[in-house]
């Protein structure tokens, strides 16, 4: 964050996801994960030239939180383009429950408020056919969001906008 970057205050309903979460640290309470699942093969170039337009024209996929003094604000984060995350379960005997197992446990996983991406996209590759989207976000602040700052309009807009950048 540079000396010029906007801060923003909580809404209410972050600043309530906020407290919770530095009365009871660690807690992935306000997460929210999900799969979209991709039938055919997948260009990854493309779904992460289409991700990376998503994230770069969307300012709130890039909030993230800070605290001066002890007051917590918002602010939207600069854009980093880097490679997405590929995990192949093709080697598993029940590779679709392996997937949903690792989407599971990586739901669980707290995300670290300040200063980071309140998201994360991970694809999972299950065969040379068929590969799937994870998605989990953070709540204050799998693709993992965090709830405070992500909802279900965000999923909507999300796998619009990736349908039309792969096709």
């Amino acid at each position: 964050m540079s000396q010029h970057t906007a801060l923003y205050p909580l809404t209410h309903p972050q600043k309530r996801i906020w407290y919770i979460e530095m009365i009871y640290p660690g807690i992935s309470l306000h997460n929210i994960g999900g799969i979209v699942w991709i039938k055919g093969t997948v260009d990854l170039e493309r779904l992460e030239d289409a991700i990376h337009l998503f994230v770069e024209r969307n300012e709130g996929i890039r909030l993230q939180l800070g605290v001066q003094g002890e007051k917590p604000f918002q602010y939207v984060g600069d854009y980093h383009r880097s490679s997405l995350k590929v995990l192949d379960f093709s080697g598993e005997d029940d590779r679709v429950a392996a997937a949903k197992a690792w989407a599971e446990a990586a739901f669980s996983q707290p995300f670290t408020l300040l200063a980071q991406p309140l998201f994360e996209l991970v694809l999972l590759q299950l065969n040379d056919q068929k590969k799937r989207l994870f998605r989990q976000t953070s709540s204050s602040g799998g693709r993992r969001l965090e709830h405070s700052r992500h909802d279900g309009a965000d999923s909507y807009l999300l796998r619009d906008e990736f349908a039309r950048g792969i096709k």
